[in-house]
This record gives C-alpha cells, structure tokens and sequence, in this order.
C-alpha cells in the first residue's frame, strides 16, 4: 500500500473529563433540535397550522434534495477552515444565534397569511432552519470525534458519546416537550396550540444556546492541518470535489453511510409516528412521553455501559449484536403493540439493541475517516461526516414525507377525533414492521461488507511505519 506523509497534526495530549461532559452538552442541545423537527412539525403543521398533511410532506421532500448538497458543501467549508478556534468550533458560534431564531419562526406560521403564503413561509423558514444552520452546528459537532483526538479509544468514547446525546435528545425533546406543551397551552389539557409551541420551542432553543457554548469554550481542537494557517479558510468547488470524490471511492464508508440511512430511517418512524400512534392507536396522546421514554431511556443506559464493553467486544459486533435485538423488538411490536404494557415492553427490547448499534456509530466512522487519511492522505472528517449528517437528516425527512402520504392515502383527516381503521393500520405498520425490514436490510449489508475492524491495526502499523521513515 502506499504511504503518503501524514499533513495532519496530532497534539498528544489526552482530552480531559469536563471535554467529554461539554462536548455531550453540545450534542444533546443540537440534535434536540432535530428531535423536535422530526416529532413535532409534522403535527403541528396539521394540527395547529391547520395545513394539509400531503403538501408539507411535499415540502419536505424537495427540501431534502438541497439538503443533502448543503451537507457535502459546508462540510467541504469545515475542512477548509482554519482558526484559533480551530475547524469546526468556529461555525458552533457562528451559527447557533441563527439556529435559535429560525426554529422559533418555524413554529411559528402567521395565522393572518393566505394559504399560498403560508407554504411559502414554511419552506423558507424550513430550509434556513434545517438545511443551512442546523447542517453547520451538526456537522461540526460529528466533526469533532475525529477532530479532538487521533486515539482509536478516545474517538470511540467520543463516537458513543455523539450516539448518546442523539438518544437523550429524542428523550428530552419528545417527553419533556409534550409535557411543556401542557403546561404553556391556551386551552386546558390541549397540547396542541400555539401559545404551547412558542413558549416551549423558546425555551429549548435557549436550552441549545447554552449548551453549544459550553462546548465551544470548554473543548479543544488537538488534530489540526499543518499545511493551513490559523485564519485561512479555503472552501472552493475543485477542493470540494476532491474530497468528495476521495471519500466516496472508501467503500467503507459507502457501506456505513448506506447502512446509517436504512437504519436511521426505520428508528425513524419511531419518532415521526409516536404522536400519532399515542392519539390514534392508544387514543391518549399524554402516553406519547411514556412511548419515547421507553423507546429512550434502555439506550441511554445501554450507552452508558458501551465505553466499558469497547476494550473486549469490537465495533461491528456490537453493531451486529444491535441489530438482531432491534430485530426482535419491531417484531415483537408488530405482533402484540395494542396496549400500552405491550409497547412498552417492546420498546424497551427495540430500545436496548439500538443503544447498541447507536454507541458504536460515529466511532465507525471516526474509524472510516482515520483509514482514509491512512490510505490518501488527505484528512477529510468534514466531509465524511457530512454524509453522517446528510443521511440522518434525510431520514427524517423520507420519514416525514412516507408517513405523511401513506396516512393520505389511507384517509387520515386532522379533524376527525376518531381515524378510519385503515389509517390506524397504516400508523401500526409503519411503526413497527417498517422499522423491521430497515433493521433486517442494515443486518445483511454490514455483515457482507464492512469488515474494516479486522484490518484497522495492521493498516495503521503500516502506515505509522512509513511515517517515522
């Protein structure tokens, strides 16, 4: 194999314990961003907009198409920056006052304006929110698993603890969410207005604020590009499609992205459909904290086990080992989940396989992104990290878009207290056996391609040969 000199980097000192609790800080209030586009919108746009469901859906989707652009370009920006802050810790300050105002006027559609408009609006407010500042703060937040450390175990606690703040965000986003709604409604016992949604969505974009700053102040940058200087930014087209081009020709992680998205978008339908599936299947929306706990907290647990296991079981057998009890949750779910003792029990099955899968993720490709630079010599964690971010977010949008038609198709109609039995049917399929099939389709791909963990060390042996050479 052949050597190229290393152009990057690697200060030795190891990353201290408040970096690790800043840096989950930092996570938690960006993804809970996410969570509550993934979860929220989507009803309240049909709920409280009074906005038909199939053209928000439609919304989405063309929206995913520059989505996914915005994710190799400005990860192409965060390898091409270089401050006293470093890469990727720049654009968390930059962006995340922009963040906050745009998620408060996407919750916020003005009743006064026609119809025509308001769509208008929502795709504006949609795409500056998601597309543009919530691309920035994630991919550099992902960025930083490769960025604050080049050590393997570092990056794997790092990488559990990216998968951790995306778990506990969907349990503070989801069931801490609905409760505020409660609390902050003009109506009595109606979550659904919109006095709750701006006073709740305020107070997590504060939440975000906060928390990114303490990353940003209270973490360090120690891989940096020696060939750049500290205030040299160089983002161009040709560079960006180099990198592009370099990563992409890394089947690892062809494989790895491939595999995030299926997996991503069947754990998906799990947060796209918890409110409805509480309204409609349950007939109590109060119950959708106690399905997102369930579908949460066994991760979060689990994750916290995970840097322990790290040291004797390797990453793709965790990842594996994820995956098949995913497997026999969704089952389970599709089989018994029609009261509420059954979905939580098998949620909490669901939820432990994927705290599995999930803690080892981003260490994976931390690990793909280290192998690149290994094999080209070029050190491209932005834009490797950007399909992470892409594929992630295009999830949730092909969640939002399938659920939103198929619930068309089958009749849905927001002002029916009572949902005809074929849209109740389509909510449980979704819910349950769509997750299933993503699971089953990841198990098959990883097992028959990735096996990267087998050859990492003597790779890395090689390469760190050539290097002192």
């Amino acid at each position: 194999m052949d050597q190229i000199k290393d152009k990057v980097t690697d200060n030795q000192d190891k990353i201290k314990f408040g970096e690790y609790i800043a840096y989950a800080f930092g996570g938690v209030g960006i993804t809970v961003m996410s969570s509550l586009i993934g979860s929220y919108l989507l009803i309240y746009m049909t709920n409280v907009a009074f906005m038909d469901i199939a053209a928000i859906s439609t919304i989405i989707a063309v929206s995913k198409l520059l989505d996914g652009i915005s994710d190799i370009i400005i990860g192409n920006v965060i390898d091409n920056t270089s401050t006293k802050l470093g890469k990727a810790r720049p654009w968390l300050l930059r962006m995340v006052l922009p963040m906050a105002v745009s998620m408060m006027l996407l919750f916020w559609v003005p009743p006064q304006f026609p119809a025509a408009v308001k769509y208008i609006y929502v795709f504006l407010m949609y795409n500056l929110a998601n597309t543009v500042f919530f691309t920035f703060l994630q991919i550099s937040q992902l960025s930083m698993v490769s960025l604050m450390s080049h050590d393997r175990n570092e990056q794997g606690i790092l990488g559990n603890i990216a998968g951790f703040a995306a778990m506990a965000s969907g349990l503070v986003g989801n069931v801490l969410f609905v409760k505020l709604l409660l609390v902050f409604t003009s109506v009595p016992g109606e979550q659904n207005t919109q006095r709750s949604y701006t006073v709740s969505t305020l107070i997590y974009c504060v939440f975000m604020v906060v928390s990114v700053l303490l990353m940003v102040f209270f973490t360090k940058e120690r891989v940096t590009d020696s060939t750049k200087k500290p205030g040299e930014e160089r983002p161009g087209l040709r560079k960006m499609v180099t990198e592009f081009l370099i990563i992409i020709k890394d089947r690892y992680w062809l494989v790895t992205i491939i595999i995030r998205l299926i997996t991503q978008l069947g754990a998906g339908f799990f947060i796209a459909g918890a409110s409805y599936y509480a309204l409609y299947v349950l007939h109590d929306m109060s119950k959708m904290g106690l399905i997102i706990a369930s579908n949460v907290a066994p991760s979060l647990i689990i994750m916290l086990i995970t840097p322990f296991l790290m040291s004797r079981i390797n990453k793709r057998k965790m990842f594996i080992a994820g995956l098949v009890v995913s497997l026999i949750g969704t089952a389970s779910l599709g089989l018994f989940g029609t009261t509420v003792p059954a979905v939580v029990g098998t949620l909490i099955v669901c939820s432990t396989g994927a705290g599995l899968f999930g803690a080892v993720i981003y260490g994976i490709v931390a690990d793909v992104v280290t192998y690149t630079k290994m094999t080209t010599g070029q050190f491209v964690a932005g834009v490797g990290n950007a399909g992470v971010s892409a594929v992630r977010k295009l999830a949730m949008g092909l969640n939002s878009v399938i659920f939103g038609f198929v619930l068309s198709l089958a009749g849905f109609d927001a002002a029916l207290k009572v949902q005809p039995d074929s849209v109740v049917t389509a909510i449980r399929f979704l819910f349950s056996w769509a997750p299933f099939i993503g699971f089953a389709i990841s198990l098959i791909l990883f097992v028959a391609f990735y096996d990267l963990d087998k050859k990492f060390d003597s790779i890395k042996a090689e390469y760190d040969k050539a290097n002192k050479e």
